[in-house]
C-alpha cells in the first residue's frame, strides 16, 4: 500500500478518474482541490491495509462461497450485520481469483470501518451517473468500506491494485440478482454485465466469505477448518525493523471434508415432534444447502408475538451429509448424487 501512495503513476490514474467522475465513491468536493482529495483516499486505503488482519482463503472455501452466491441469486441477502465480519479490519487473499464478467481478476479484499466526514466532501456516483453527497451515518454506527484487489498487470507494475469500491451498511440487504444470470447457464453471469452487476457480484461474494468464516459463532454447524501460521521471532523482529507491526499471523481456511458427517452425528437420533412421521429405511446424501437459523429459539415465539419480524434469522450453510439410519442400505439416489472427492472412496466401498 505504501507503493500505491508513493506511486505518481497511480495517483495520476486516480486523478483522471476523478476528473471524469468515474470513481464510484470519492471526495469530489474536497475544499483543498483534486490533489488533496486523491492523497486523502490513498492514505485511507493504506491505513485500512496496514491495520488489517490477514486471511488466506483456500480454493475449497472460495468455491463454497461461490456456490452459496449461485444458490441465493434469486433471493434477497440477509441484512448485513457487522458481527458477521471475521475482523473489524481485514485483508483476505484468494488462492483462486474471482473472475468477473468483464475479465477482471479479483485476488482479494481489504475492509475496515468508515465514517464519512462532511468537511472531506465525499460523493457517491449512482448508476444513473448522478453524483450524490454522502451524509454521515445518523446512528453513529460506521459503515464497512470494502476494496477489491485486482492483479491486472496492465494497470501498473505492482503486485495488486485497488479496484472499485464496495460499501456495506448495517441492516442493508441486496435484492435478488437473477436478472444478471445467464438463463442458459445459471452458474455464469452474462458477459455484458454492467459495472453495477460486477459490484453486486463482488459484494455477495465477500459477504458469503465473511458469513462462512463466522458461521460457527451463530450455530454449531461449523463447515470450516483453519490453521494459524505464526512468524518465527527472528522474522517478526526483521518485520518490525521494516516498520511492520502486525500480529505476524496468517490464517488458512478451508472446507472441512468431514463437516457433513459430523453434522449428521450431532443431530438428535430421536424423531422430533412435528415431523412427517415417515421413517427412512435407506441412506442417501443430501446436497449442500442453506437454511434460516434462529438465534433465539426459546424466545422466538414471544418476540414474534410482540412484533412480527423482530426475531432476526441468519442464513447458514449446511454441508453435504448422509441422511438415514447408519445401518441402512444406500438408496439408488446415491448413483445420481454428485460425488464429493473426499467421500468418493467411502461411497464406493459402501455401495
Amino acid at each position: 500500500m505504501d507503493a500505491h501512495t508513493q506511486s505518481l503513476d497511480f495517483a495520476l490514474m486516480k486523478a483522471k478518474a476523478y476528473r471524469r467522475d468515474a470513481e464510484r465513491l470519492a471526495p469530489y468536493g474536497h475544499p483543498d482541490g483534486l490533489e488533496t482529495a486523491v492523497a486523502l483516499q490513498l492514505r485511507q486505503e493504506a491505513d485500512r491495509a496496514r491495520s488489517a488482519r490477514l486471511f488466506q482463503i483456500g480454493d475449497s472455501l472460495a468455491q463454497m462461497a461461490l456456490r452459496r452466491v449461485v444458490r441465493r441469486a434469486d433471493k434477497a441477502t440477509t441484512p448485513f450485520d457487522p458481527a458477521h465480519l471475521p475482523a473489524s479490519r481485514g485483508m483476505l487473499f484468494l488462492d483462486t481469483p474471482l473472475d468477473l464478467p468483464n475479465g477482471r481478476r479479483i485476488v482479494g479484499y481489504v475492509w475496515g470501518p468508515w465514517s464519512p466526514r462532511t468537511e472531506e466532501g465525499w460523493f457517491l456516483l449512482r448508476p444513473d451517473q448522478y453524483l450524490e453527497p454522502v451524509e454521515p451515518p445518523h446512528d453513529d454506527v460506521p459503515w464497512t468500506w470494502v476494496t477489491p484487489l485486482t492483479c491486472d498487470e496492465s494497470l501498473l507494475k505492482l503486485p495488486f491494485s485497488p479496484y472499485d469500491t464496495l460499501m456495506a451498511r448495517p441492516g442493508e440487504a441486496l435484492e435478488p440478482e437473477a436478472r444478471l444470470r445467464d438463463p442458459d447457464n445459471p452458474e455464469r453471469y452474462r458477459s455484458g454485465s454492467t459495472r453495477q452487476g460486477c459490484q453486486e457480484l463482488m459484494t455477495r461474494h465477500v459477504r458469503a466469505l465473511w458469513e462462512l468464516l463466522t458461521q460457527h459463532k451463530r450455530t454449531t454447524v461449523r463447515v470450516l477448518s483453519h490453521q494459524v501460521h505464526q512468524l518465527k521471532p527472528s522474522k517478526r523482529e526483521a518485520e518490525r525493523r521494516r516498520g511492520i507491526h502486525d500480529s505476524g499471523q496468517v490464517e488458512n481456511w478451508w472446507v472441512d471434508p468431514d463437516a457433513g458427517e459430523r453434522y449428521q452425528e450431532q443431530r438428535p437420533s430421536q424423531p422430533r415432534e412435528g415431523g412427517s412421521g415417515h421413517t427412512l429405511t435407506v441412506r442417501y446424501w443430501r446436497g449442500e444447502h442453506e437454511r434460516q437459523q434462529c438465534p433465539n429459539p426459546h424466545r422466538h415465539a414471544a418476540l414474534e408475538t410482540a412484533k412480527e419480524g423482530s426475531c432476526p434469522h441468519y442464513e447458514i450453510t449446511i454441508p453435504e451429509h448422509p441422511v438415514g439410519p447408519a445401518d441402512a442400505p444406500w438408496s439408488d439416489r446415491l448413483r445420481r448424487a454428485r460425488v464429493r472427492p473426499s467421500a468418493k472412496s467411502q461411497r464406493t466401498a459402501d455401495a
